[in-house]
């Protein structure tokens, strides 16, 4: 019977995902002044959304050129990363269909010139972006993370070393996301007072979130993060240490060779990467709200917040994110409404825009 309601719910799981999604939507919009929360939204400022849409493509970038560095780790180099099109019908470069040439003589065909290789590089870097907007698509679309394996039906490449690629690139996303949590909890100081005495002051959402999970019981976790700061600072440590043995569970010596040369360049982009997110979160919040505070507070509250989109409850983490948002953003004396209205900015910047681009890609796919 468990096995049989465990299948229904894989099955079902997108839907029961969006309804999820809904519900909690419509508790927060009930509890808050919605019509401020849209009136705010519309307010805002061309060139703050230009600014938010440049931080996103440099996001974007950040994040496409890590997953060129993954595909170089399972020991293939992008120079390889053929577009399926390309690798059936060749590239007029003088090699054989689906076959990468030499640089120099040998089977395949002669020195390749300089403009055939700029051309082929041009074209792996295209394929390069084209699947990283794919894999967006497919994580928007299908939540839960596995549908992102579907980008290695993409490439012309062998799909278990794809496989290995994504599971690094999956692990890395993840990683960040505690990384910055784990460290922000414990530079966190006197939390458990400023949830107490600011959260529930005024604000019906956060009484509703209460009635379901009491203040006193995340207050526990942290008084024992007050008490016990060097348990807190060993598991810190533990999570900054992580990337350097994840590869010993699963990558053969080859593959361990390439992880740890990639290792500095992919750290360095996702650290970017989330800081990028702070920088985001920063510039909506200080133009929609008069309150002072500074990026370092932001840059606290963000890092918890973020830890919604590992719970795979919702739709892309939508609702639990605003919730996460309602709760924390008010301690830095942010209101609700523009907790949960940047909230969803965001959401709409980082997870739907970059997704559309995917949806064209897998439309207008060559599927020979």
């Amino acid at each position: 019977m468990l096995k049989k309601g465990g299948i229904i719910f894989k099955k079902y799981k997108i839907y029961i995902q969006i309804a999820v999604s809904f519900i909690i939507l419509v508790i927060i919009f009930n509890k808050i002044d919605t019509k401020a929360v849209l009136t705010m939204i519309l307010k805002i400022d061309l060139f703050i959304l230009l600014l938010i849409l440049f931080i996103s493509f440099l996001k974007f970038m950040s994040q496409a050129l890590n997953w060129m560095f993954y595909l170089d780790i399972t020991h293939f180099p992008t120079s390889k990363c053929l577009p399926l099109q390309v690798a059936v019908e060749g590239d007029n470069t003088g090699d054989q269909a689906g076959v990468n040439p030499p640089l120099q003589g040998g089977v395949g065909g002669d020195f390749m010139s300089d403009k055939a290789m700029l051309k082929r590089s041009q074209n792996n870097f295209a394929t390069v972006i084209k699947t990283h907007f794919i894999g967006l698509a497919l994580r928007f679309f299908i939540p839960g993370g596995h549908a992102t394996f579907g980008k290695a039906l993409y490439l012309n490449k062998d799909k278990k070393e794809t496989v290995y690629s994504i599971i690094v690139e999956k692990f890395f996303i993840i990683w960040i996301i505690f990384f910055f949590a784990i460290w922000s909890l414990f530079l966190l100081t006197n939390v458990r007072n400023a949830l107490v005495h600011t959260a529930p002051v005024g604000n019906a959402l956060v009484h509703s979130v209460e009635s379901i999970v009491p203040i006193d019981s995340y207050g526990i976790l942290l008084t024992f993060i007050s008490q016990y700061p060097i348990f807190t600072l060993l598991i810190a440590l533990f999570i900054s240490f992580i990337p350097l043995i994840f590869p010993l569970i699963f990558m053969n010596n080859t593959f361990k060779k390439n992880y740890y040369k990639a290792l500095p360049k992919i750290m360095i982009s996702q650290i970017l990467f989330e800081i990028l997110t702070f920088v985001q979160y920063f510039i909506l919040l200080q133009f929609f709200s008069n309150t002072t505070f500074s990026f370092y507070q932001v840059s606290i509250c963000i890092s918890l917040i973020l830890v919604a989109n590992t719970i795979p409850l919702t739709f892309s983490g939508l609702g639990l994110r605003e919730i996460a948002s309602a709760l924390l953003l008010p301690i830095i004396g942010i209101p609700v409404e523009v907790a949960v209205g940047v909230s969803l900015i965001i959401f709409l910047f980082n997870a739907v825009i970059p997704a559309l681009p995917g949806i064209y890609f897998i439309a207008t796919h060559n599927k020979k």
